[in-house]
């Protein structure tokens, strides 16, 4: 039998953060995908549920929990199928992370290093920060739910905690940038008289 290849839908790996939190079955989980991932993943449809349920079944990820007769009413109702993470689930959800914890810090560096190409047009880096700094804003004036739920309330402080440090690093590369427009103005159009 051939390997399989490595895993790399984040679709799938919230799935699997779903069921390593509780057991659950199919309409039920994307019902908790939405609430949980709505704002920053997003399904096909809710049929993809079953397509990411079948992969991490594959990997060994999952397993289904035994029919429970209970769980139907009447003879002609077609049994939910219950699924639950197993160890080797929670060991890779394990690994995932650990890969995720870095793989932020990557694309923000990325983000710099892209920007920092630019440097011979800083008209266009200018405006691209003025993007980003709209964006940052935008997402700071978002108000986060109030549940008191561990998930909101740990949301709400990355998204203020990112802020306090985009914010000041937007204005220090505006900074550069702009000082960058001069010096390229003044080159242009040859030496201030005094």
């Amino acid at each position: 039998m051939a390997a399989l290849k490595r895993m790399t839908s984040p679709v799938n790996w919230a799935f699997l953060g779903l069921l390593l939190a509780r057991s659950g079955y199919g309409y039920q989980l994307v019902t908790r995908f939405e609430e949980a991932y709505g704002d920053v993943l997003t399904l096909g449809s809710k049929s993809h549920v079953y397509t990411a349920l079948n992969e991490l079944g594959r990997y060994g990820l999952i397993e289904q929990l035994p029919d429970d007769p209970a769980a139907r009413t009447g003879t002609s109702r077609q049994p939910k199928i219950r699924y639950r993470a197993t160890a080797a689930g929670a060991e890779a959800y394990r690994r995932y992370m650990h890969e995720q914890a870095g793989a932020d810090r990557r694309q923000a560096q990325l983000f710099v290093r892209q920007l920092a190409a630019m440097e011979h047009e800083p008209e266009a880096a200018l405006e691209i920060l003025k993007r980003y700094e709209q964006t940052c804003l935008a997402e700071a004036r978002r108000q986060a739910p109030c549940s008191g739920r561990l998930l909101d309330r740990l949301l709400a402080v990355e998204s203020r905690l990112a802020m306090e440090s985009k914010l000041p690093w937007i204005e220090y590369a505006h900074d550069q940038f702009s000082t960058l427009q001069r010096e390229s103005t003044e080159s242009k159009d040859g030496p201030a008289r005094a």
